[in-house]
Parts: C-alpha cells; structure tokens; sequence
C-alpha cells in the first residue's frame, strides 16, 4: 500500500486515486459506496493494467457487534462470488485483507446501465417496448434462476445494476454487493441466520415491503425488484409516480400501452404479498411463455441467455432445459396420449416441494412412471393427495388450474 496511510484509520476514509493496494490494484476513481463498502476503479498491475472493480469493506456503523457481523457478510460475499460462474455475472477475481481493511476483487463491465440507456431514450421521446422488455426479461430470468437454485438473492436489483456491455447482446447483472447474499429456506419459515434475516439492504422504490420493513428477502423478492424495474423501462418514469402511497398499490398501466397478459404477469411479480407473488424465475419463464403474440423464436431463454464469445455457448440454464427434456420423456409412459411438457413438470414440481419438500421430485417420478394420468388436471390431482392437510391441498390445486 502506498506510503501515506492515514486515511486505514477509522472511519474509513475514501481511499485517494492514485493509491496501489498491496502494490497491486492502482484506485483511479470511486464508483459507488453504501452502508458496508465502497467500490473502486483500478487497473490490475499484475494483468497488464486491467480494469477491475475494487471493493472495500468500509462499514458506517461504529458499533464493534455490527462491524463483526458486516464482516463475516462481507467474508461469506467472497466465497460465494467464487463459487458463481456464469456469463452474465461479473467474474470474481480474488479475495484479500490489506491494513486491517478487506478487499474483493472483480471483472469491471465495460457499458452503461439501464438506467443509462432509459436517459438515452427518453431525450429522444421514447421508452423501451414491451417487445425489448420481453425479450429483456427472459434473458434476465436465466440469471436468477441461476443464483437462486444456489440459495443467493441479489437484493439489489434496479436499472443502474442491470448493464449492457459495449460488445454483447445479453445484460449483465451487477453489483452483488457487501453483505447483500443470504441464503433462504422452504415456506419463508427462516433465513440461513439471524445476520443475514435482518440485513437492510435495497433502493427504496424498488425493493419490496418484506425487504425494506423487516430486512427478509426472497426469491420472489428479487423478481419483484426486476418487475418494478420492468415497469420503469416501459413507463420512463420513476417508482415514486407509478406507486400510489396511499394505498400502495401500483398505478403503472395508464402511462405505456403493452398487452393485458404482459401487464397480468407483472401486476402478480409487484403483488405486496410475497406468497401471492411468482415464487420462481422458472415460474415467470413460464408464464412469459404462454403469451400468445409472442413468437415462439422469442421465447426461447436458453437461447438468448448465450454471449457471443467462442466456447461460452453452453451453460447451467441449457443443460437444465436438456436434462428436464430427458426426465420429461423418460417419465411419460403414454406417448400417444398424454405427454406432460417438461417445464409444466418441473413447476408443478416447485409447487409440490413448497408444501412437502424435496420428495416431490421422487412423488412426481412415481406417479408418471406407475400411473395412467391422461391430463394435467388428473396429474394435479395425483399430486395434491400427497399433502398431509387438506386445505393445503385446495390451496396447491387452486394455483395451478
């Protein structure tokens, strides 16, 4: 670290352009700060002056016990950027503590943000249309199928954490910042502990009642904050004119014109309810995919959700959609008759697992493999037997005919 070290001392002052951590990372600007960190621009010494995004764990709050616990946050940050890989994820480079301060390290996307390119629009009288903000989202649902499947929430999802870079087609999701990640259970019963269940983190505007009240966040909670940034892109406006603070409810419609069935999948995404909320990427894809005036070469995820770059073509959410195509064929036992579209199975699946766990997998198996179901209402049907309390049972029926 540079000879002038006064500015490692409580409470953590910016660190000055110029500066080379551990004679390595020279700061050339600060991008951003918040409660626990701020980031940086620096050029990589080691990687021929690469850009990278620094990131310093820089927390406002003076009491020792919040310091601690922001700390194991920002430690447990570290292993789970390492174990993300995936294309529209920024790359985590490395992890390290320098003058008692902690530092991550990571891949600096080269774009502008959507929020940015709204700003482009709107100077010339326009906003996105409900074409673009499809196809945006089904490119976008890939990536947090992706981080949910591994028990992460983002947290943080708007317009300025959203990127395009200047050479790709597909947005990257920015910004997984210091202490955002927890990891969640079944039923919303818990989080994985007491420090990541109350961690208030998000924009105002954006982020959902459950998360800005209480610190709780979801799956559902992130689709919500990428619906209402949905609903920005379309309309230009901001969340502020689009709620109504009143009686809180989204008023959003009157300033675009897109279709009732676009508009039903978003108005259910920005449910105040978390329960009555999509509770799956999986899910949304679905749905996405039963508008009728979308062309089927649109809707296609998995497609889209590739980079232009060699050898990057294939990935978890392509080998998920190949290996659920398998188990569908597999488990259909009456082709000319009945045969159960994979992603329907796996919904179903998901519906399942929320009442008894993970043995819906092995019950959904059993039951279309030892069975003659001729219908999605008989498979529902067979399903729903499974559940030990009978309300439950109309309660799963209900939200799936």
């Amino acid at each position: 670290m540079a000879a002038n070290d006064n500015f490692i001392s409580a409470p953590y002052p910016t660190i000055p352009s110029g500066t080379k951590i551990v004679n390595r990372y020279l700061i050339q600007a600060i991008l951003g700060k918040g409660g626990l960190g701020r980031t940086y621009l620096a050029f990589d010494s080691y990687r021929f002056n690469e850009p990278c995004v620094l990131k310093e764990f820089a927390p406002v709050m003076t009491s020792t016990e919040q310091i601690e616990k922001s700390r194991i946050l920002f430690e447990r940050e570290a292993q789970i950027l390492y174990n993300l890989k995936h294309p529209q994820i920024p790359q985590f480079y490395a992890a390290f503590t320098a003058e008692n301060r902690l530092f991550l390290v990571q891949q600096y996307v080269q774009g502008k943000s959507y929020y940015q390119l709204l700003q482009q629009r709107l100077r010339q009288g326009q906003t996105f249309s409900e074409q673009e903000i499809l196809t945006w989202l089904l490119d976008l649902l890939p990536v947090l199928e992706y981080i949910h499947d591994r028990g992460i929430i983002h947290r943080d999802i708007s317009p300025d954490n959203i990127m395009q870079l200047y050479d790709e087609k597909l947005p990257i999701l920015i910004d997984f910042g210091v202490g955002k990640q927890a990891v969640v259970s079944e039923k919303f019963q818990q989080v994985s502990s007491a420090v990541a269940q109350r961690t208030f983190v998000g924009k105002i505007g954006y982020a959902p009642e459950e998360q800005m009240n209480f610190g709780i966040c979801y799956p559902c909670s992130d689709l919500y904050s990428l619906a209402v940034t949905a609903i920005v892109l379309l309309t230009g406006k901001q969340p502020n004119t689009l709620l109504n603070l009143y009686t809180l409810e989204w008023e959003w419609r009157s300033y675009t014109n897109i279709s009732d069935t676009l508009s039903q999948v978003l108005d259910k995404l920005l449910n105040r309810n978390p329960k009555s909320r999509y509770q799956s990427a999986t899910e949304v894809i679905f749905a996405l995919q039963e508008i009728s005036n979308l062309n089927r070469s649109v809707i296609k995820p998995n497609q889209q959700f590739t980079i232009d770059k060699p050898q990057v073509n294939k990935n978890i959410v392509t080998k998920s959609k190949k290996s659920l195509e398998e188990n569908s064929a597999k488990l259909t036992i009456n082709q000319n008759y009945f045969s159960p579209n994979a992603k329907i199975v796996k919904y179903y699946e998901k519906q399942l697992a929320y009442y008894i766990g993970p043995i819906a997998s092995l019950i959904i198996e059993e039951i279309l493999t030892n069975n003659s179901i001729d219908s999605y209402q008989e498979l529902i049907e067979a399903l729903m037997i499974n559940i030990p309390d009978v309300k439950q049972q109309l309660e799963f029926k209900r939200n799936l005919v």
